[in-house]
């Protein structure tokens, strides 16, 4: 007999979780990076940089390879999230790599949301790592960042950002987004989150002559 390997990659992989609709699906990453010595051709001095290897995530079905994503950028398994659908996977990024392949940190905090294997959307958050929840009533994905809210463009508005201050602490434990209402007249956008117990926190975001836009929560 004879062994066919399913998918090569570059150091040992770590176990992310489980997915598919039975569970049955296991969820890998990999991520490896180098530390290389750099001479200052001009002064000799020598410093220590580290350089990125490979990464990536990768799905796995008893023998069968379902998904294979190749990241390019160095990420943990505490930077991956599972979505609450199936073989929907986010990864938070803080480090980029630059043309040398250099790892140098992120000037905004970015997250990679992967729909079976393939790139659904690349989102600025800055600050930690943001808080993921599913909105069933726009079938979009909701961002809660330190300081920021992204919802993902859907089928009843476009993508939106709004900037609010300590926005997790804001929503608190209201993550699920239940409504939403828009007055073009007004330049004015509600959005209603919801918790376990149906309890609503409503951020406001509208456009004033003197102060552009203006967030109140309710």
């Amino acid at each position: 007999d004879k062994f066919n390997p399913l998918l090569t990659v570059k150091g040992m992989p770590f176990l992310i979780g489980a997915s598919g609709k039975d569970g049955d699906e296991a969820v890998f990453g990999y991520s490896t990076i180098h530390s290389e010595d750099i001479k200052n051709e001009e002064d000799g001095t020598v410093s220590t940089v580290e350089k990125f290897d490979a990464s990536g995530i990768f799905t796995v079905r008893g023998s069968d390879l379902l998904y294979n994503s190749y990241l390019n950028r160095p990420f943990t398994k505490d930077d991956v999230t599972l979505g609450e659908n199936n073989n929907h996977y986010f990864v938070t990024f803080t480090e980029d790599v630059n043309c040398d392949g250099v790892i140098e940190p992120l000037k905004e905090t970015e997250v990679l949301h992967l729909n079976c294997g393939y790139a659904a959307g690349t989102y600025e958050i800055g600050g930690e790592k943001p808080v993921i929840s599913y909105s069933p009533n726009y079938e979009a994905y909701v961002y809660v960042g330190d300081h920021r809210i992204v919802v993902e463009a859907n089928n009843h508005f476009d993508e939106v950002k709004l900037e609010l201050k300590n926005a997790k602490a804001v929503l608190g434990n209201h993550h699920v987004l239940v409504d939403s209402t828009r007055d073009r007249a007004k330049y004015t956008l509600k959005l209603s989150f919801a918790n376990e117990d149906y309890e609503l926190v409503t951020v406001t975001s509208q456009s004033t002559k003197d102060r552009g836009y203006i967030l109140t929560v309710d």
